[in-house]
């Protein structure tokens, strides 16, 4: 059976719209799916997919904070990213969606030591969300540009948040679906 292994810093995929319609639609073409997440204290943890997941493995377990605390939890599950990549030797046959910059970066890293297929999900182009430092703020579009070069497939929700585009790049806007929107009512 084929398998893909999302991975996501937040602990449910049915209450992210775009993580849903990827693991609906992954789901409906036969794959198994795993999902790595970070769970954070009484954030939602029940899925609602309509499907079974294969496997799902918290990477991280954090109280919900912010602020400096928040960065620092971030440079943690960064870290553990890389050492679970790096550890696991299933992951070779597995197509990988990382969702947002912190998560890609770590599978990028990976992926120029292991034979990696991975699909960068990038909801917020990170770079443009947080006020940083011009020369920061540019060395971090390069590292965007790279992981998204290197990427099977970079998924975003228009070229309008982006400095650069490539034939990589497919468009998903972030927004429930239409049936979804039928079925909340």
């Amino acid at each position: 059976m084929k398998k893909i292994l999302i991975i996501a810093p937040i602990s449910s995929l049915s209450n992210r719209p775009r993580l849903y319609k990827f693991s609906r639609f992954f789901n409906l073409k036969g794959f198994d799916i795993i999902f790595w997440s970070w769970y954070r204290e009484n954030e939602s943890y029940e899925e609602n997919l309509g499907f079974q997941l294969k496997e799902k493995k918290n990477i991280l377990k954090t109280k919900q904070v912010s602020g400096l605390i928040l960065y620092f939890q971030y440079i943690i599950w960064f870290i553990k990213l890389i050492f679970k990549l790096f550890l696991n030797n299933n992951i070779k046959n597995i197509i990988i969606c990382s969702m947002g910059f912190e998560t890609s970066l770590a599978v990028f890293i990976v992926s120029r030591f292991k034979k990696i297929t991975y699909i960068y999900d990038d909801p917020d182009n990170f770079s443009k969300v947080l006020r940083l430092p011009k020369y920061i703020k540019l060395l971090i579009e390069k590292i965007e540009k790279t992981i998204s070069e290197n990427s099977f497939q970079h998924i975003i929700p228009g070229y309008e948040r982006y400095s650069f585009s490539n034939k990589k790049q497919l468009i998903i806007k972030n927004f429930p679906s239409e049936s979804d929107v039928i079925n909340a009512k």
